[in-house]
Order: structure tokens, then C-alpha cells, then sequence
């Protein structure tokens, strides 16, 4: 009877942390499609929303994705429901050769309709170039110098526009983890 209730008790315990622990979902790029709606609000201009799809289950995308867009590179996100996770803060971070080479930032309370874009990214500089995009049709709206500070929770990027005025971003370290091997 002993053994019944710990092999039950470990069952039990072995299922909760499973569920507990969400790992990263793998997929091929060519295996998700997008469906675009454009919004329209009679106070604000039309929005335009792209949802993500599964291409044979036709489900929407949910969780964390390492998508596979050639034979050695990929990039990381979160999906909430088919869409981009951009309610807080995600990230975008594109592999090549299992190198980080380019980094999006996005974040609706950060940013608003726009995010970050470094195309050259390198841990190991730290002042480089990159690119404030709109979110919606991802047209580069300007071009901003990033300065990049390591403190011990958070990586802090000094963001200078051409115009002089300046936004702060702080990153967990746990974002850029491919700089500390």
C-alpha cells in the first residue's frame, strides 16, 4: 500500500511541474501564416493587426516560439493568441549560426506604435546604431546611436534620437543571455 500511494504521490508531483514549466515551442517559418485585419475606429485613425497562425492546425500561436528560418538561423518570441506579445515587453532576437546578430525591442508601455530595431547587434560593443520602426507597416521611422551599459540585474540602453532627446531602457540580463557564456 506504501508503494501505491508514493508511486500516486509521484505521478501527481511529476504531472504539477510539468505543467508548471513551459518550455520553448519549435516551428519552421514556412509553417505559420499570417492574417492581416485593418481596425477601424471612427476616433482614431484604421489599425492594422497581424494574427499568426499554424499553418496545417489553423490555430493561432501561443507561448514562446524558436522559429527556424533557415538551415542555421532562427529567431525567439512570445504570441498571445496569434498576435505579437506587445502589451508589456517582448523581444525579438534573430540567430545566426547560434550568434545573436540582431535584436528588436518591442513594447506597447515602452514605445507605443514604434520599437527598436538593431540590425548589427554584438555584446561586446557598446555603443552601436539602430532604428526606431513603426509597428504596424514596419517602415523605419529614424535612425538612433544606442549606448550600452552591464550592471549586475539589468542591461541599460541610453537611446539618442537625431534630435537630441533621449529614452532610457532597461533590460533584464536574463534578455541578453547570450552575452554571458
Amino acid at each position: 500500500m506504501k508503494y501505491v500511494l508514493a508511486f500516486i504521490l509521484f505521478l501527481f508531483t511529476f504531472t504539477a511541474f510539468a505543467q508548471v514549466k513551459q518550455d520553448t515551442l519549435f516551428i519552421h517559418q514556412k509553417n505559420i501564416i499570417s492574417k492581416i485585419d485593418t481596425l477601424f475606429d471612427i476616433r482614431t485613425k484604421p489599425t492594422i493587426e497581424k494574427r499568426y497562425f499554424h499553418l496545417r492546425e489553423n490555430n493561432p500561436l501561443n507561448g514562446f516560439y524558436k522559429i527556424s528560418t533557415g538551415k542555421e538561423t532562427y529567431f525567439v518570441t512570445q504570441y498571445t493568441n496569434g498576435f505579437e506579445d506587445n502589451s508589456v515587453f517582448n523581444y525579438i532576437k534573430y540567430y545566426d549560426n547560434g550568434q545573436l546578430h540582431t535584436i528588436k525591442i518591442k513594447g506597447n508601455t515602452m514605445f507605443g506604435s514604434h520599437f527598436l530595431y538593431v540590425p548589427k547587434y554584438s555584446c561586446e560593443q557598446r555603443k552601436f546604431t539602430g532604428f526606431y520602426v513603426d509597428l504596424v507597416n514596419e517602415e523605419l521611422k529614424k535612425q538612433v546611436r544606442i549606448k550600452q551599459k552591464f550592471r549586475n540585474k539589468y542591461v541599460l540602453w541610453k537611446v539618442i534620437f537625431e534630435d537630441g532627446n533621449v529614452h532610457r531602457v532597461q533590460l533584464n540580463r536574463a534578455v541578453l543571455n547570450d552575452c554571458y557564456d
